[in-house]
């Protein structure tokens, strides 16, 4: 019995020191790159220049490195700083204002069109900048004057620089003229909207910080324009006449 267990703990050690052989003998055959490394002041590289430290991974995600590190993709970091409302308007800025705003309206009134390219879907990409005033190098972006609609170009029609205007029927229609200012009951009073309030709830859109320089605000910062600007009774009221309203009244169309 003893003889038998003295040969099987025999055995183990023989295939122990065998199996430690054999992982020693392969380490050894393996070729190893004789590399001497050249004495150095620490911190220090070939030439005296400074080595710059190595960077943590928690700082490594807030750091900028490479050829593109100045490179930014956000419209706050392209929009241009408002310019200050104080800035001269002069009569020229206010009419180059308005004859912007004229070019890109069918008639008075209407609806402007887009004056670049737009996706035809949705109006997540006409938000991105339009959702509030932003200026772009020395292109104004307006706000949404009036509420949110989910289909920007159900009214507004995108301009295509390749195609020609075309015009596919006559018409002898022609719209009213553009304003050229609000009325003034005395000479220093504040002068009447002079355009109809519909759908341009927001003034700031076209007269705030970002607008023309023409039609800027010298006061932005107050709440309520029409505390001291007057709608127009004539663009804001419909003239129903006295017929019509003796029809309404006695209940027919």
């Amino acid at each position: 019995m003893i003889g038998r267990r003295g040969t099987q703990i025999g055995l183990v050690a023989v295939m122990a020191v065998a199996g430690i052989g054999f992982v020693v003998g392969i380490d050894d055959g393996v070729p190893r790159a004789d590399i001497r490394y050249a004495e150095r002041a620490p911190g220090t590289a070939e030439g005296g220049a400074g080595v710059r430290p190595a960077t943590s991974y928690l700082d490594l995600r807030n750091q900028r490195p490479g050829a593109n590190a100045g490179f930014r993709t956000s419209l706050e970091d392209l929009a241009a700083a408002a310019e200050p409302p104080d800035v001269p308007e002069g009569d020229l800025a206010r009419r180059r204002a308005l004859a912007q705003r004229e070019e890109r309206r069918a008639f008075n009134g209407a609806p402007p069109v887009i004056p670049h390219e737009a996706d035809p879907v949705g109006s997540d990409a006409c938000l991105s900048c339009h959702e509030s005033s932003v200026r772009l190098a020395d292109e104004s972006a307006g706000g949404l004057p009036h509420p949110y609609y989910t289909n920007c170009q159900q009214c507004h029609v995108a301009e295509s620089p390749l195609l020609e205007p075309v015009v596919l029927a006559a018409s002898s229609f022609e719209g009213l003229a553009a304003p050229d200012g609000g009325d003034r009951a005395w000479e220093g009073a504040p002068p009447t909207i002079p355009h109809s309030t519909w759908m341009r709830g927001n003034c700031l859109s076209c007269h705030g910080p970002n607008g023309q320089v023409g039609i800027r605000t010298s006061h932005p910062e107050r709440v309520n324009c029409l505390q001291c600007h007057a709608p127009s009774a004539e663009l804001d009221q419909v003239d129903i006449g006295p017929q019509r309203f003796l029809s309404s009244a006695a209940g027919t169309n």
